[in-house]
């Protein structure tokens, strides 16, 4: 396919401009700024829906402008024949909700038409990948100089090399003789003729080399702790011997010892004298049980009675209160009914105030009755309020006031009186004699104190033997610490056996590893050959050595210098990874049968550009030319 015309109006600051490609190659010349990357954009947007520059959310809007269509149209020559346009027209959506007085901004859409018939976006999606021969992300391959190998992922790239240039079967790999052992690290355990495939065996193994590492790497602390822990040597027979002579020195010194009659004598005598005292006691609250028990009946009464006092004196205290209130109430209706009884009409009412006249006879007389109704009315309301306070309600209430006062009286009489019988009563209570002051206390604690002072005398006998026992202890915890060193040695041999048998998986693993990258280099090695003789000039790295021997996967295309070494593509200059990126399109463009045509930035840095059969579009820098110009091929030069 080959674009014949671009059109574009308000498209990033273009206001209107129309390129005529006529299907040849061409070069679009300008000084910065000038619209060149718009126009790739602009292209870019109309096949994909994205921008050259790779910018997210591209717009095609110009900064600023509002209510302006931002169109693009473009023009394709088929490969069999025929003419398709492409258009899109990107606007403001503009919304009058209810109630404003104005319309506003909410938003953007975009109309798309195929040879002007307007199309939904997935529909025309499908057209424009019908009508280049792939996906959205090969028309980006097939039409963007650098997407290959600056934008896809390094998985991506790989996939499309294989795809075109063909895998290896990994049966045709398993024949090298640096493979023979391999087989028997895919075998699934506990079968005898089913297989992992690599990437299944190399993940299980990595993760069985990452848990062996970490079990290898505690495994010496482990045997260390052990060692510390390991008593110091000691002389077993020496201890034994020491051991059976103090056990026979401390029989001695028991047999001699005669303070434990004394102490189970002290014993005995202290038991008796709790006895005794507990005795005592019950027999001395016997003395004044029926006393307390009268005490304690009449303070239960006086309580009670004091509780009942209490009850009344409040009632007594609100009641003087309401009688006060009553009073103070019943003086003030008084008042206010002299007040009323007091007030006489006045003649003056009868005047108008304004002109000085007599007032009419009807209006005199409803005044006066107006005034009379306002006096008997107060009178009511005095009178009814009167009743809630009057005189013989309040002798009333002074009346029951006197009565509960005589109650009161007689109560606390009455309290007074039972208060007087309790002290009577406490008056005939008998003293209580202490344990400690009777005779029997003090014959027993005699005795306790004579058998004290004899067990004292075995002091140093009884020193003699907690020495002893002391120094026993500390040989049996020797001879203790015998069995224990012989348990630390089983450990520490078990430890060390499993270390052993770890490092000898962890060995077998990393063979498998090894040979699983063995494999994985031979097999780069011959698709990269497959890969690379499909190329004339540049070459692809599938894979990188690394320090620890093993190797990482990546895809990255490989340029010669003019000394004749490669170099990285992303290490090469501007005009060698155009070329590149020329070459890769043309091999896969041809593989994939797509013919679209490539967009080449900064084409100024390029004094030949690298043959291929679709049509080349190449934007360059120059201060010559202030605004756009299209030069087409007949007028440019490539190589052959």
């Amino acid at each position: 396919m080959k674009f014949l015309q671009l059109s574009l109006e308000n498209f990033r600051g273009i206001k209107q401009m129309d390129i005529d490609f006529q299907g040849a190659d061409c070069c679009i010349y300008g000084s910065n700024a000038t619209g060149k990357t718009t126009v790739a954009n602009a292209i870019c947007w109309l096949l994909t829906g994205s921008a050259i520059t790779g910018e997210k959310d591209f717009s095609p809007k110009t900064a600023g402008a509002h209510n302006l269509h931002h169109k693009a149209e473009l023009y394709i020559e088929k490969d069999g024949g025929g003419i398709v346009r492409l258009s899109k027209d990107f606007y403001e959506k503009w919304t009058k909700k209810k109630g404003a007085a104005t319309a506003e901004l909410t938003g953007h859409t975009t109309d798309f038409a195929i040879d002007g018939v307007p199309q939904k976006e997935k529909d025309y999606i499908k057209a424009v990948e019908a009508l280049c021969g792939g996906s959205m992300d090969m028309i980006k391959i097939m039409s963007v100089l650098g997407y290959f190998s600056e934008t896809l992922k390094a998985d991506d790239r790989r996939r499309i090399l294989l795809e075109v240039c063909g895998d290896v079967p990994d049966g045709e790999i398993m024949q090298d003789e640096r493979l023979k052992a391999l087989p028997k690290f895919l075998l699934m355990p506990g079968t005898t003729d089913q297989y992992y495939g690599i990437d299944d065996y190399r993940a299980i193994a990595v993760k069985q080399r990452a848990k062996l590492k970490k079990e290898l790497d505690t495994l010496p602390e482990r045997i260390d702790e052990q060692n510390s822990s390991m008593p110091e040597p000691v002389d077993e027979q020496a201890l034994r011997k020491e051991l059976a002579e103090l056990q026979g020195l401390r029989d001695e010194l028991i047999d001699s010892d005669r303070s434990a009659a004394k102490k189970a004598a002290i014993k005995g005598l202290r038991a008796d004298m709790e006895a005794r005292k507990l005795k005592h006691i019950q027999e001395q609250g016997k003395l004044n049980e029926a006393v307390n028990g009268e005490v304690s009946r009449m303070m239960a009464e006086r309580a009670a009675k004091e509780c009942d006092l209490s009850s009344i004196e409040n009632n007594i205290r609100h009641g003087r209160q309401k009688v006060e209130e009553m009073s103070r109430r019943r003086q003030e209706l008084l008042e206010d009914w002299q007040e009323i009884v007091s007030k006489k009409w006045d003649d003056n009412l009868a005047i108008c105030p304004c002109c000085g006249q007599a007032l009419p006879a009807d209006q005199v007389e409803e005044k006066r009755a107006s005034f009379l109704a306002n006096l008997d009315e107060c009178k009511a309301r005095i009178r009814e309020e009167g009743k809630k306070c009057s005189d013989a309600l309040i002798q009333q209430l002074k009346a029951e006031l006197e009565l509960r006062q005589g109650e009161a009286d007689n109560l606390s009489k009455k309290i007074d009186a039972l208060q007087d019988e309790i002290n009577k009563a406490r008056g005939r209570l008998q003293v209580v004699v202490p344990f400690e002051e009777t005779d029997a206390c003090k014959e027993i604690a005699a005795r306790i104190e004579q058998l004290t002072a004899e067990a004292e005398d075995a002091g140093i006998v009884r020193q003699q033997v907690a020495d002893t026992d002391r120094r026993m202890d500390e040989i049996n915890s020797q001879l203790a610490s015998i069995k224990m060193a012989e348990k630390i040695k089983e450990r520490i041999a078990e430890l060390e056996a499993i270390q052993q048998a770890k490092a000898t998986q962890l060995e077998n693993v990393e063979h498998g590893l090894f040979l699983c990258d063995e494999f994985i280099r031979i097999k780069v090695a011959m698709v990269t050959d497959r890969i690379n003789s499909r190329f004339k000039s540049i070459s692809f790295q599938l894979f990188k050595e690394q320090v620890n021997g093993g190797i990482k996967e990546c895809c990255d295309a490989l340029i010669p210098s003019p000394d004749g070494t490669m170099v990285e593509y992303k290490a090469a200059n501007t005009a060698a990874k155009i070329n590149a990126g020329l070459e890769i399109i043309s091999v896969l463009g041809e593989h994939y049968g797509m013919n679209l045509p490539v967009l080449v930035d900064q084409a100024e840095s390029v004094v030949s550009l690298t043959g291929i059969s679709q049509q080349v579009i190449s934007l360059n820098v120059s201060a010559e030319y202030k605004r756009l110009y299209v030069k087409l091929a007949d007028k440019m030069k490539r190589s052959a």
